[in-house]
């Protein structure tokens, strides 16, 4: 919700409609990003998802934690309230996952995908 590189220091100034802040991200080392997963989950059971991914740094890595709720069924429900939208289309880069698959093709392989589906019409 707070346009900034700082993503995880949302205060409640920049809060909407008493909506919680989405994702909350550690960086640590590997060690230590298991002992916090496992507190996380034994404390919060079902009220979070947790994620753990490579940091791109060498022995440490990304855990992530989201609300439940935040779910990609729950988020488009949001969007279609929010816009009025009757269809939407969701990328991304597991397949199965989303409308459209998009490979691992670097920062813009979205938007070429995106401009190559709207020049065929298969998205309007």
């Amino acid at each position: 919700m707070h346009r900034s590189l700082y993503i995880n220091l949302i205060s409640q100034t920049f809060r909407h409609r008493g909506e919680k802040v989405l994702c909350l991200t550690v960086i640590a080392d590997e060690n230590n990003i298991a002992i916090l997963k496992r507190k996380l989950l034994t404390s919060l059971e079902n009220n979070i998802r947790v994620t753990i991914s490579n940091s791109g740094y060498k022995g440490y890595n990304c855990l992530k934690v989201f609300s439940s709720k935040a779910t990609k069924h729950e988020m488009i429900e949001k969007l279609r309230e929010h816009t009025g939208a009757e269809k939407v289309v969701t990328f991304g880069s597991i397949k199965g996952e989303y409308d459209v698959y998009i490979h691992d093709g670097g920062g813009n392989a979205t938007i070429k995908k995106l401009k190559k589906l709207y020049r065929n019409g298969s998205v309007h």
